[in-house]
This record gives structure tokens, sequence and C-alpha cells, in this order.
């Protein structure tokens, strides 16, 4: 399963890719390295409110849920 990362208002075509999840693993993807950028910010609170991530079938995920996901996994980026 895909994930994706936008901005509120923002369509899934524009999206950039977190990464893929198969097999116990997440495969990061560009979009996991902006992800962290944007945690690392001076701004990290007003921009995570921004912030969706969104699943190939369109399901959305707040940032805590997504790491949820993500701790149940092996991360090779």
């Amino acid at each position: 399963m895909k994930f994706f990362l936008l901005f509120k208002g923002q369509s899934l075509n524009d999206a950039l890719e977190l990464g893929d999840r198969s097999f116990n693993t997440f495969y990061g993807e560009v979009g996991l390295k902006a992800l962290y950028n944007i945690l690392d910010s001076e701004n990290a609170e007003q921009l995570v409110e921004k912030v969706l991530i969104k699943d190939e079938k369109s399901k959305e995920y707040s940032v805590p849920e997504f790491f949820d996901i993500l701790d149940t996994l092996k991360l090779l980026t």
C-alpha cells in the first residue's frame, strides 16, 4: 500500500510519495524525508496542521497515526 504526503487543498496527483508498505516493511521515498524535514522545522506545529497523509485508497491519516503504522514496520529508506 502506497502512502502520500500532501497539504490541504492539494490533489493526490500533486502529492509526494511517502513510501510503500509491503511484507511488514516500509520502503521510504522522497515524501518521507520531506515529512521529517517538516517535523524538524521551526514552525513544525503550524505545518503539521496543514499536512495530510493519504494512502492509495484515499484514506486519510494524521501524522501520529502514520507514525503508529511505521512503528509496526521495518523501515528502509
